[in-house]
């Protein structure tokens, strides 16, 4: 049975970290020298102190179990009045193909709203097409890079963001 709920415990949070440098490895090896990625700054540092900037109330980080065991993670952080962005969106491949990467992104979104969110913001590597069509289906929807965002890197990342009002 799927759960999903917010990281609260030890536990969840080893559960966290785990999964965190699962996808960190996973998401490199599909673009290798992507280690430079804004993503992927101070993510050590991250690691050690989480939840972070992903703890209530501002953000959220949500764990995904089947039958108890850890099997994904979604989360958000505050980027300002209203405004969140997702990240460390992760499945592992033998959880994929249950749809969980569809139910955390509801989870994800149902959190947001709940805590009058009026949007929601995010940016993914090129590769990640199975997560950018989930994304899509949610109701986010293709934007521009933000100027801030190093131009060397642009072409390999997609931005989307979602109006939840």
């Amino acid at each position: 049975m799927l759960t999903i709920a917010q990281a609260r415990s030890g536990e969840d949070i080893a559960a966290l970290r785990s999964l965190v440098r699962e996808f960190t490895t996973w998401a490199i090896s599909l673009d290798p020298g992507s280690e430079s990625a804004p993503t992927f700054r101070n993510l050590e540092q991250e690691i050690a102190t989480l939840p972070g900037s992903y703890a209530a109330p501002t953000g959220a980080f949500l764990l995904a179990r089947i039958d108890g065991a850890p099997v994904g993670c979604v989360a958000f952080r505050d980027l300002g009045p209203g405004t969140v962005e997702v990240k460390r969106m992760y499945v592992r491949p033998d959880a994929r193909g249950h749809r969980i990467g569809e139910a955390l992104v509801a989870a994800l979104l149902t959190e947001a709203r709940q805590r009058g969110k009026a949007r929601v913001v995010l940016d993914s590597f090129h590769t990640m097409t199975s997560a950018h069509r989930i994304y899509r289906a949610a109701g986010f929807r293709d934007v521009a890079a933000p100027d801030d965002f190093p131009d060397h890197l642009k072409p390999k990342v997609v931005f989307m963001e979602m109006d939840l009002t």
